[in-house]
């Protein structure tokens, strides 16, 4: 095992840096991004942190062989790696990975190393999530941590995953929907916001999630169908458009897109936080008792198709479910449904 520096002369004149690293039989090189030039102070310099670079790989090379984690490594701060593990993924996921870590840092501490990391930390940290969040939200916090710590194990940041064995078993949960008879009354009464009711309205008629509405662009509506990229799985989806969506677009159409711009939003929303005041306030002035999200749009979306008879493979391509498996639950939905409307008939031929 050999981790040595060298030179390499540039067609600039310049000359880079890079180590030979060699194992065993076989070898291989990384380019250093130090150069040296004519200036001879400086490059005293240069080497000596490139002098110092190479005694950190030769450790590096050293502990990956014994299988071990370097010292080196282990020195690192969790979260500015952990930051490179969700930096790419997309924008719902990666907020996840955010939340987690914000929990972790405040049980933890913001200077978290890998050296840091243990069982007895994991362990305690899944204790700390299930006494903050409801079950099923801690879990999915756990998971992305154990995720985290799964791919530091396989760079050799730290030797095995300390979280391996532990888990955060989730449990059945309905999806909260609002009924046919709930969305007329929605339909039927005043909402202080014109393009929020259309928008909430579109996506009871296309499931479609809040990000991927608030996305929406003129120039992705063809026809009676719409072409998207769905916001949580990053993935193309083609969505037929219902008389009712298309006739909410038309209206819509007025009020976005008087300047024939087809770029633009079809649905100019604003903050979050204000779009579900709005549909609170509008839920209460119809009379239902529920809180009210676009997530609830989506799951009434998908209860009223099963409950019209489509079957379940069909509603899940609507939904763009990868796995029919995830679209199962609203059809145990309606079976909750069933029992709770044969448990009300009354006592018949019971003596």
């Amino acid at each position: 095992m050999s981790v040595k520096l060298r030179k390499r002369k540039l067609p600039s004149g310049k000359t880079q840096l890079y180590l030979a690293i060699g194992v065993s039989r076989h070898r291989r090189y990384e380019a250093l991004n130090l150069f040296l030039t004519k200036e001879r102070n400086g490059n005293k310099q240069i080497l000596r942190l490139a002098e110092a670079i190479r005694a950190k790989r030769e450790l590096d090379v050293h502990a990956d062989q014994e299988g071990i984690a370097s010292p080196w490594r282990q020195s690192l701060c969790f979260f500015e790696y952990a930051e490179g593990i969700y930096r790419n993924k997309t924008p719902l996921t990666r907020q996840s990975y955010v939340n987690a870590l914000d929990h972790l840092k405040t049980y933890s501490g913001e200077k978290l190393t890998f050296r840091d990391i243990s069982e007895r930390l994991c362990a305690d940290f899944k204790v700390f999530l299930l006494g903050r969040l409801k079950r099923n939200t801690a879990a999915t916090y756990f998971a992305k941590f154990k995720s985290i710590l799964k791919s530091a194990s396989k760079e050799g940041y730290i030797r095995q995953n300390p979280a391996a064995d532990l888990s955060i078993r989730t449990v059945d949960s309905n999806p909260k929907f609002l009924t046919y008879a709930e969305i007329m009354q929605l339909q039927n009464a005043l909402c202080g916001n014109q393009i929020i009711r259309d928008a909430y309205l579109f996506s009871i008629n296309t499931g479609l999630r809040f990000g991927d509405v608030r996305d929406l662009t003129w120039t992705q509506i063809q026809g009676n169908s719409l072409t998207f990229i769905q916001s949580k799985t990053d993935s193309p989806e083609v969505m037929p458009l219902s008389a009712s969506a298309e006739l909410i677009l038309k209206r819509q159409y007025g009020f976005t897109n008087k300047s024939n711009e087809k770029g633009q939003q079809v649905f100019p929303l604003p903050r979050r936080s204000t779009v579900y005041k709005v549909l609170n306030t509008w839920a209460k002035r119809a009379g239902i008792q529920k809180s009210i999200s676009f997530h609830g749009a989506r799951h009434s979306f998908a209860t009223l198709m099963i409950s019209q008879g489509i079957d379940i493979y069909t509603v899940s391509k609507l939904l763009g479910h990868k796995n029919v498996a995830t679209t199962q639950i609203y059809a145990k939905v309606l079976d909750v449904k069933k029992r709770e409307a044969i448990d009300k008939l009354p006592s018949i031929g019971a003596v």
